[in-house]
This record gives C-alpha cells, structure tokens and sequence, in this order.
C-alpha cells in the first residue's frame, strides 16, 4: 500500500478542485501517478540521449551534392613539380612486377588540344619512381610505389589541367604504351616477336595509381581522407587497351560550432571516375610502316589519359548547437503535454 501511494504522490495530472478535500488542492489518481513517471523517465532519457549524440558523440546530419561544369567555364587544376597525379606498372595476375622494358617503350606526354582551331601541343614528359613524390600523407610506406612511374610535370609550361576531347579546350596528361618511341632524332622499335613471346607466357595488366576521396560524416577534424588505391585493365598484343580517368574536386562545408554556427572548410582531389575500352587489331602494331612517325598511338598497344573534371562534389555538414538542444527539449515537452492532455 506505501508503494500505490508513492505512485499516486507522484501525480500531477489530476484535476484541480474547486473546494478543498483534506486540505488537497488536486485529485490524484494511480493512473495519473503511472503516467506522470513514464513522463519524467521519457523527457529524462530524451534529455540524455540528445544531450550525449548533439555534446558527445557529435552525430552531425548532411548532404551531398554533385555540381554540373559548364563547359565555358574552366575550372583549373594547379599541378606542382612534387605533387602526385596519377602513376603505372605493368604486373602479371599475382600483382607481381613485370619488366617490359625489352619489348616496350612507356611515353608520358602532356597534350593541350582546342577542339575548335584543331591547334595540339605535345609535350614529352620524363617519369620519374612514384615514391618520389607520393607522400606520407598519402600512403605510410611511399616506398612500395617505387617500381611504378609517374610522370614529372617540371617541363610543364602552364601548370594546369582542364577540359578533356568533348570541351572546347583541353589539358590533359597521357601515357602511351608502345613497340617504337617515335622520337625524330633516334628512332628505335622494339621487337613484337618479344613482345608475343611475354605475352604468351603470362598475362600483363596495367596498374594504375589514383587517389581516391573518401567521405566520413562523423570525422570532425578531417572528414575528406585521400588514399591511394590501384585500378587494372588486362593488355594483349592483339589490341589497343584504352583507360580514361577523370579527376575532380571535393569540398566540405562544415557547422561545427555548438554555441553558434562556426563554418569550416575542407577540400581534397581525387578520382570520381574511370573507365576501360578495347579496339581489337588482331595483329601487331606495324613497326615497318611507322617506325619512322612521330605519332606514338601509331604503334601502341595502350594509352591512359588522365583528366581535371569541371564537376564539383560539395558536402554540406552541421552539427547541433546549444540552442537546437533547448529548442528540442522544449519541444518534446509541448508534444507529451498536448498527447496527454495537460
């Protein structure tokens, strides 16, 4: 019986009298009292559990949106001489390194193209071991990369990238796989009996390097982290192994303030997107008729074109601030007085 009436002290529900009864302003009930304490434990927990997800694990809420370039309007990738852009091997089905340097030669070039006039600059690129210029950051242990090549951009005049073939103007890096170097000054080719011999004995892939975006909503201090990670396309002799690579920006908008809107920025670059494609040629590439050309796709048996995308992906994140804790407080208490009839 003390029990029943402890439930029934708790009662704040019960309607008010007009004349006094026992000296009692009110007239509890048990249910009242009941219903009065699932109240208090609902708004407690709803206090807590808010309290802890908007001041402790700081669970923000977002949204991503991707924004269409216009074609007319050119967003620039500024490149440096040490910055990592994208690199190359070629491996067998283990990802075990294979040297081709016996029966292919690997051309970087950088090509700015204006669809309109037709007007092309070529500009052979040295390469250089990938782990020269790929960071910590990037990957702990940079060493790893060092049989893949990257190309240097040093002799680069303008240092940036935009647009690709369907733009009016392009920018755009490129490595081509090939039997013969096409160099005017000391023309050489390799031999494709070599090169079906290599072949014949184990399957050549080619690996590209690219760094990829990842997004984590949760991570407050860094929510854009950039990897590298490996992509592949299988080679023959018998085609031309075309890969395309489309490179883009990320930005982050963060409200990470909890007593006002404090806005920070975070942006990164890296791959949106990739994509593979073959022309069967069933024979070799011609090194007789086209050892003397300067073209190098004349003899090649892959080609990788690395571009800067116009789209931008921006991610819009935000945390709770003090006042969406009251106002949520405050809130909830309007809804359980209306439900219960308060």
């Amino acid at each position: 019986m003390a029990f029943l009436k402890y439930i029934k002290s708790w009662d704040f529900l019960g309607q008010k009298l007009t004349f006094k009864i026992d000296k009692a302003g009110n007239h509890k009930t048990y249910y009242g009292g009941f219903v009065s304490i699932s109240y208090y434990l609902f708004l407690t927990y709803f206090i807590f559990d808010l309290g802890v997800s908007m001041f402790i694990t700081r669970t923000p809420s977002g949204l991503e949106n991707i924004t269409p370039g216009k074609e007319e309007e050119h967003q620039f990738l500024n490149i440096t001489d040490s910055s990592f852009l994208i690199g190359f091997a070629i491996e067998d089905s283990y990802s075990k390194q294979i040297d081709t340097s016996d029966y292919l030669f690997a051309t970087f070039i950088h090509k700015y193209l204006n669809t309109t006039s037709g007007e092309e600059k070529i500009t052979r690129l040295k390469s250089i071991p990938c782990n020269k210029i790929i960071s910590k950051e990037l990957d702990p242990n940079p060493e790893k990369y060092s049989n893949f090549i990257c190309p240097d951009t040093s002799d680069i005049r303008e240092k940036y990238l935009f647009g690709d073939y369907t733009t009016e103007e392009a920018s755009m890096i490129e490595i081509i796989y090939s039997l013969c170097n096409h160099d005017k000054n000391n023309p050489q080719c390799k031999d494709p009996n070599k090169l079906k011999e290599a072949f014949s004995k184990k399957n050549h892939w080619i690996t590209t390097l690219v760094s990829k975006v990842d997004y984590f909503i949760k991570n407050v201090a860094n929510p854009l982290q950039v990897k590298i990670v490996k992509k592949y396309n299988i080679l023959s002799p018998y085609k031309v192994s075309y890969s395309k690579f489309y490179l883009n920006k990320y930005f982050v908008k963060s409200y990470d303030g909890i007593f006002s809107e404090t806005i920070n920025k975070h942006e990164s670059t890296g791959i949106n997107e990739d994509q593979n494609y073959d022309d069967i040629t069933l024979n070799t590439p011609d090194i007789e008729k086209f050892r003397n050309s300067e073209n190098l796709e004349d003899t090649s048996i892959s080609k990788g074109f690395f571009f800067y995308q116009n789209n931008i992906h921006t991610y819009s994140r935000r945390y709770k601030t003090l006042f969406d804790f009251v106002a949520g407080v405050v809130g909830v208490i309007r809804i359980l007085t209306i439900t219960i009839g308060l």
